[in-house]
């Protein structure tokens, strides 16, 4: 005999819909998705990280310096903030995309920060981990919430806390610091400080002057947080984001420059030839033919 509770409908959908937390902005929430063979998967990095946890079927992701990354089902990865980040669908796909600034929990917060260390011992390679019960049980309950409608902002911040239990009660150290690599932190108000300046401004000098230390104590602390001077990571985030802006058929030489903030076609000249090996017309050139021939 058929059991009328096993699948169900949501009741009184109404109610949840017009309540002032569905669907609204808490910093955390779930997204779930079905793409077809060969569509294009985009996120917004600039004010998240994104947690892709792949249900179903197979896709070909580019994140900063690595790029035509494979991953199939059982499989999840992070996608830290402010990545230069584009994806492909090989197959047809179903997927959670969790976005976040920072764990919800402080006690989350502080185990990953235990893990500063440990991430010092690994070799990070943007390799995905495997999802495993009890994850399996947890993601297909909450599609089976969000498909029915269930988005209220609290659900996405217990489900974010319920998931980082999973992950600290079932999976090792070693593949939870994997995983969260790129955001483990000593400091996440310090990343976070970075993060959310480092666009406004054009010069290295510019966001230390938003801080409240002195330029030693910053570029000390920044060492420590990113395991990168803070010159070089600038310079970093600058190419991934000017290759970000090209990929616009749009955007013109004199977009970038003003973007960028550099006042002359000579010094934009010299950046490029010197970072990217070529001329700025060269370089857009490259890219776009790039792009068109995926």
């Amino acid at each position: 005999m058929k059991n009328p509770l096993l699948l169900h409908d949501l009741l009184y959908i109404g109610e949840h819909q017009t309540c002032n937390h569905y669907r609204a902005d808490v910093g955390s929430g779930f997204i779930y998705e079905e793409l077809e063979a060969g569509e294009t998967e985009r996120l917004d990095t600039v004010r998240r990280n994104h947690l892709l946890i792949l249900l179903e079927g197979r896709c070909s992701l580019d994140c900063n310096q690595f790029s035509g990354r494979d991953f199939s089902a059982g499989e999840m990865i992070l996608v830290p903030r402010s990545a230069a980040f584009s994806g492909r669908t090989l197959t047809r796909v179903r997927l959670l995309d969790m976005a976040f600034e920072k764990p919800e929990s402080g006690c989350d917060r502080l185990v990953l920060q235990s893990y500063h260390t440990l991430c010092r011992q690994l070799r990070y390679d943007f390799r995905p981990t495997e999802i495993r019960y009890p994850l399996t049980a947890f993601f297909d309950l909450l599609v089976f919430c969000l498909k029915n409608g269930m988005s209220c902002a609290h659900l996405h911040e217990m489900k974010h806390r319920e998931l980082f239990f999973y992950l600290r009660g079932f999976y090792s150290k070693e593949e939870i610091a994997g995983l969260f690599y790129p955001i483990v932190s000593r400091s996440f108000d310090f990343r976070n400080f970075v993060f959310e300046n480092y666009r406004k401004v054009h010069s290295l000098k510019e966001l230390i002057d938003l801080s409240p230390m002195s330029r030693s104590t910053f570029l000390r602390r920044f060492k420590s947080e990113f395991n990168d001077t803070a010159h070089d990571w600038m310079l970093k985030q600058t190419c991934q984001r000017i290759v970000g802006e090209i990929a616009c058929p749009e955007t013109t030489i004199k977009d970038l420059m003003a973007k960028f903030g550099f006042d002359s076609h000579s010094s934009f000249n010299r950046f490029c030839k010197t970072n990217f090996h070529c001329t700025p017309s060269e370089l857009i050139r490259r890219y776009r033919k790039d792009v068109s021939c995926r």
